[in-house]
């Protein structure tokens, strides 16, 4: 995609008009975005960054909010299907793959995929390391210290 500082660097050129608006048309018939709002997204990177941080934080929010709410709400959480098929798993898969599919789209909405596949990758990634290391290692306090085993029985 041309940057919009280019957009506004063809605009101020010396280019005859008839070339400047056969680029203009050619870059709106292949991007699907006016060149007038192009050149409306120049604004400062510490600005574009926090609409960026917004838009990314409302989707983990909506993402995280969601999911714990299916996990608090059904049967086996969001092992609903089994552990073979979990439900944060195939939303980061969905997530991620589809963000591929919707690499050029204009909305920006591959972005929004790949952001909420993300979130649904790391809760499905805390879960089940989570689950693995209760069942490996117990808990501080759950296991018999051997030390606190002698001290019991010296005590009796």
């Amino acid at each position: 995609m041309i940057p919009a500082t280019a957009l506004a660097t063809l605009a101020q050129s010396n280019i005859p008009i008839e070339r400047k608006t056969g680029i203009m048309r050619l870059y709106e018939r292949a991007t699907g975005i006016l060149p007038s709002s192009a050149a409306s997204l120049s604004v400062s990177p510490p600005v574009r960054e926090a609409f960026h941080v917004v838009r990314q934080g409302g989707e983990a929010l909506v993402t995280g909010g969601a999911l714990g709410l299916l996990h608090a709400n059904l049967k086996n959480g969001l092992d609903r299907f089994g552990p073979k098929l979990p439900i944060d798993g195939l939303a980061a898969a969905i997530g991620l793959i589809g963000s591929v599919f919707l690499a050029n789209d204009v909305t920006g909405i591959g972005t929004d995929m790949r952001n909420i596949g993300s979130d649904a990758l790391a809760i499905f990634i805390f879960r089940k390391t989570h689950d693995w290391q209760s069942e490996k290692t117990p808990i501080h306090g759950e296991s018999e210290d051997p030390i606190v085993v002698a001290a019991k029985e010296f005590g009796t």
